[in-house]
């Protein structure tokens, strides 16, 4: 998936990685090895995700020096008040395509917000 690139650029990609636990067997004889395994980001729906500490999951942004921080999800009960007009903090990660009047993805003015559930205006 392509952010924020402009015209023949180099694509920026982000790339979720999650730590597996190796098979038991020749490569794994004391049983206590694991590995990395990548998944490409291809799409904007596919790059709503969650945290997951079982995994040590965390995003990689290739082809760029900013670095993300670390996260977790709003120590609130589903039904808060709050998550009506603040849908964007049901998940740790979104990409999307860059756009200059979605700075906020609460809307400039997330407490004025008429609308239930949408995090764009």
């Amino acid at each position: 998936m392509a952010v924020d690139c402009k015209p023949g650029e180099a694509f920026n990609q982000v790339v979720e990685v999650d730590a597996k636990v190796e098979e038991p067997g020749k490569n794994n004889v004391y049983n206590n090895a694991f590995y990395a395994e990548e998944k490409l980001l291809k799409s904007e729906l596919e790059a709503m995700r969650d945290c997951n500490p079982l995994s040590a999951r965390h995003w990689i942004v290739r082809n760029t020096r900013k670095v993300p921080g670390s996260n977790c999800l709003p120590l609130a009960g589903s039904e808060a008040k709050f998550l009506r007009r603040s849908a964007f903090l049901k998940h740790n990660l979104w990409v999307t395509p860059y756009a200059p009047d979605k700075m906020h993805p609460g809307g400039e003015f997330s407490n004025q917000n008429p609308r239930v559930g949408e995090f764009f205006d």
